[in-house]
């Protein structure tokens, strides 16, 4: 064999280790006994923090909050998302913020409220409501928060649900449903929430000046690259696909136009305008997907710059390469039937953590 030969056979070797990494990783216990699990986040101050969809987060197994008397859960209704403002470490008068389904019977809301750090208590904690809008349905309500380093806080938001988006809220920019939200939180003022000036459609009379992406189905769950600050959205598709979208201020996500890559309106199919995802999957590989993080730690460096998400139904989690927003190499299975995967967790490390609705946390570990 030529040196020359040799030197071609060693750059496929190493390109090929880089988009299928070879190294074998496990699922490490961290904590069991929660009812329901559907979030974990990280704080030095609190330690782990686990979401419980009926009403509680309890940190480091004591009780943080318990608002099980006011949020309606049940399916895809409850406690969805707890967040800890940027300077929640930092300083002594900070918030907890969350999202949660209320009302009774057919009336059903969404409400984002932030909770003060000296009211932190089991029972009953003060709360600042900051937004609050109607859901026609009990299911697609998205619900995840993420703040923004800036101080600026992002909202997760289904359909409005039923199925196929019946009132076309996707598509609408005068609805709060179907969207990425993102709003500047001031919950010790008189107006609980300013819209940032550099949102895409703000001041742009007719349009809600809070959406930052539209056309999504269900957002369950998106997150932003520790290094990049870029965008990744996992939405849950309608009968066919599941997809993953790299998203940017203003992008149309095509739904109900589109279900992932594939016309879901066959007779009315214009893709004009619309922001198709980076990577799909039929249902012949999941059902529900969860999206998770790009992988930014350094216990797994053959997983560094990947992208890991899973599937609620099928329990499986992959993993593929990104680069500049784009995928840049073939998906591929870490995990097969891990067990119903709710959520990703991302600790202050960049190491990643999966929340198992069945009630366990595990993370990822060589």
């Amino acid at each position: 064999m030529t040196k020359k030969k040799i030197c071609r056979l060693f750059a496929r070797a190493i390109l090929f280790a880089s988009i299928y990494p070879l190294q074998a990783y496990t699922l490490s216990p961290v904590a069991k006994g929660f009812v329901q699990p559907v979030q974990v986040f990280f704080s030095k101050r609190l330690g782990m923090c686990v979401v419980e969809q009926a009403g509680r987060i309890i940190c480091d197994g004591k009780t943080l909050i318990d608002i099980r008397n006011e949020v309606r859960s049940g399916g895809e209704m409850g406690l969805l998302s707890g967040a800890l403002a940027p300077d929640f470490d930092q300083v002594n008068d900070s918030f907890l913020y969350v999202n949660y389904t209320a009302g009774s019977g057919n009336a059903l809301e969404t409400i984002i409220a932030a909770i003060p750090v000296r009211n932190l208590k089991a029972s009953s904690p003060e709360k600042r409501v900051l937004m609050r809008f109607g859901q026609p349905f009990p299911n697609h309500n998205g619900g995840l928060l993420i703040f923004k380093r800036d101080g600026t806080l992002f909202i997760g938001t289904g359909d409005g649900g039923s199925a196929g988006d019946p009132f076309g809220n996707g598509q609408k920019k005068t609805t709060f449903l179907g969207k990425i939200l993102r709003i500047k939180p001031t919950p010790g003022a008189v107006t609980p929430y300013s819209i940032p000036g550099d949102n895409p459609f703000a001041n742009k009379p007719g349009i809600a000046g809070e959406i930052y992406a539209y056309g999504l189905r269900n957002p369950w769950r998106f997150s932003l690259d520790r290094l990049t600050g870029d965008m990744y959205v996992a939405d849950v598709g309608q009968n066919k696909k599941e997809e993953i979208n790299f998203v940017r201020p203003g992008d149309n996500l095509g739904w109900n136009v589109m279900e992932a890559d594939l016309c879901y309106k066959p007779a009315n199919c214009s893709r004009s305008g619309l922001v198709l995802p980076i990577h799909s999957y039929g249902r012949e590989d999941g059902v529900s997907i969860t999206g998770g993080y790009v992988y930014r730690g350094k216990k797994l460096p053959g997983l560094v710059s990947h992208y890991i998400f899973g599937d609620f139904g099928s329990g499986t989690i992959w993993a593929f390469r990104v680069r500049g927003g784009k995928k840049a190499g073939n998906a591929f299975v870490l995990f097969r039937k891990a067990g119903p995967i709710s959520s990703f967790g991302e600790d202050q490390d960049g190491e990643i953590y999966v929340v198992l609705y069945s009630g366990e946390i595990k993370r990822l570990a060589p």
